[in-house]
């Protein structure tokens, strides 16, 4: 077994410890000092005393086994660390027998709160407030570079796999995307009519019948004079420039109907809301197939458009490099024990059908006060 191996092959470091006898009254304040700094060594593994075992300088070990009626109730070893340590460590205290050899091993584990220091003053060494480590087989009073460094593994140890991220509510990391393959925009949709309407004025056919298209028009070109009103110069200007003509109703088309929306889901498992949460979602362009808009553009003419100013000041912020669309969101504190949207308006992603097959990678990046480092992964959307 892992703690017979331990015994035998491993010599005194940071995580394992040998004594030759228990700790009896007297050297309670070994115990308390020896425990404190087991528990304050940043290592996210348990820590061992080994009780019935000297190590000599060569590295050999001596076995002094425990008599049975000897062995001390590991009652009295947690109620000495419980009301002369905190915050609190959980040890346990248990015999052991390597090759018919009766030890004690006490056990350290669950450290995740430290610094561990003296509750209260103990004996005439050990004083209230007293903190020591353990480095190597050797043991000190902590000093601030030691404190930097326990904080750092505490707060590392607090949120280290208990944050997840998904893009759907279920915390999917990969989500299926269907995208629209065969669309028309309103400026093709108003060329192809523009042009229908020339044709039949060309060759002298009944003007009355273009009225036929004003309701089309009308939802079109919003408040726009209606094709069928506008003269022919009108019409052949409009037809020469039809992409500037109808900009806004081709991105509105495009971000509203044929993009899809896109945010992260944030599942915060650790004991602590993350503080001050910010995220960096970094999306590859795929040499223009895929576009993330800045803002949810507005409908053209339509009088609720105080809505899409609303919106747009939930909207992340997108920036672009060469190569990628950056999105940026603060949440503020971000709760545990709780799924969250992460954003508060969903970010309009357009994907052009020359990806269909293709997996998109989306990299995200969570900052916080409290992270001692940025929780990062990778999430996928997958292009059909």
């Amino acid at each position: 077994m892992e703690l017979e191996w331990l015994i035998k092959n491993e010599t005194e470091n940071t995580t394992l410890d040998f004594k030759r006898e228990q700790y009896l009254k007297p050297k309670y304040s070994d115990l308390i000092k020896d425990v404190i700094s087991m528990a304050n060594t940043p290592i996210g593994k348990k820590k061992y005393i080994v009780i019935g075992i000297k190590e000599t300088s060569s590295g050999c070990k001596e076995c002094f086994p425990i008599n049975k009626k000897e062995f001390v109730d590991k009652a009295t070893y947690q109620q000495i660390i419980r009301e002369n340590i905190e915050p609190y460590i959980e040890i346990d205290y248990y015999s052991f027998n390597l090759d018919g050899n009766l030890l004690g091993i006490i056990e350290i584990d669950k450290c995740d709160n430290p610094p561990y220091m003296l509750k209260k003053n103990f004996g005439d060494k050990l004083k209230k407030g007293d903190m020591f480590i353990r480095k190597g087989s050797q043991q000190d009073k902590i000093t601030r570079s030691d404190l930097d460094e326990i904080l750092t593994f505490k707060q590392k140890r607090l949120f280290n796999n208990k944050v997840s991220m998904g893009l759907s509510k279920d915390m999917a990391e990969k989500l299926n995307t269907v995208i629209e393959k065969d669309y028309e925009l309103p400026s093709s949709k108003a060329k192809r009519e523009i042009e229908d309407i020339l044709e039949r004025r060309k060759y002298g056919l009944v003007v009355e019948w273009d009225i036929g298209f004003d309701i089309n028009n009308a939802l079109l070109s919003s408040n726009k004079k209606p094709l069928s009103k506008r003269t022919t110069e009108e019409l052949e200007q409009m037809l020469a420039d039809i992409e500037s003509y109808y900009q806004e109703e081709d991105m509105y088309y495009i971000s509203e109907s044929l993009s899809i929306n896109l945010n992260v889901f944030i599942k915060n498992n650790s004991e602590k809301y993350i503080e001050d949460a910010n995220m960096i979602l970094k999306l590859p362009k795929y040499d223009g197939n895929l576009m993330v808009f800045e803002e949810i553009p507005e409908e053209p003419n339509n009088i609720f458009n105080k809505f899409n100013s609303f919106c747009n000041h939930n909207y992340p912020i997108v920036e672009e490099n060469e190569t990628h669309f950056i999105v940026e969101w603060n949440y503020g504190d971000l709760p545990h024990k709780k799924t969250v949207q992460f954003f508060d308006e969903d970010i309009r992603v357009f994907i052009d059908g020359n990806l269909i097959g293709e997996s998109v990678l989306v990299n995200c990046e969570l900052y916080g006060k409290n992270l001692p480092f940025p929780i990062r992964t990778k999430l996928e959307l997958q292009i059909k």
